[in-house]
């Protein structure tokens, strides 16, 4: 995230007339929400939304997109995120955290197939696109 500070020292911060961009520009200043294409993340409210409709997840499902949108364009392996979501070691079973991204990918509407928001890293983990990346939704 950049810092308004920041702001004014990049060239791409300033609004082209594309009413997304300034969405994106008021977003960097709010470090409680994610934006994601359709997806957005309240870290104040602990709240994901997909096209403005409140996905219902567990307290342990809402941990893994707040993990990896706090972190986005960075692999966490499985390892990292049993330790920050479930509170425990284990990378030699990373069953649990494929059956969450499973379900969460279900409940967000993300084809598995060709993800959009939870991207697999073979044998390693998961990362969320950094928003704006080119390789996101």
């Amino acid at each position: 995230m950049l810092s308004c500070r920041d702001l004014r020292y990049r060239d791409s911060a300033l609004p082209t007339g594309d009413p997304r961009e300034l969405e994106r520009l008021i977003d960097v200043e709010r470090p409680d929400l994610f934006v994601l294409g359709d997806l957005r993340v309240r870290y104040d409210q602990r709240r994901v939304t997909m096209a403005g409709r409140k996905v219902e997840l567990t307290a342990t499902e809402y941990e893994l997109p707040r993990e990896l949108s706090q972190n986005a364009g960075r692999v966490l392996t499985y390892d990292r995120l049993l330790r920050t979501v479930w509170g425990r070691r284990g990378a030699d079973n990373p069953g649990p955290v494929r059956t969450f991204v499973k379900k969460l990918r279900h409940k967000l509407g993300d084809d598995a197939a060709s993800p959009a928001y939870i991207l697999t890293e073979r044998a390693v983990g998961y990362r969320m696109p950094e928003p704006g990346s080119g390789s996101s939704p």
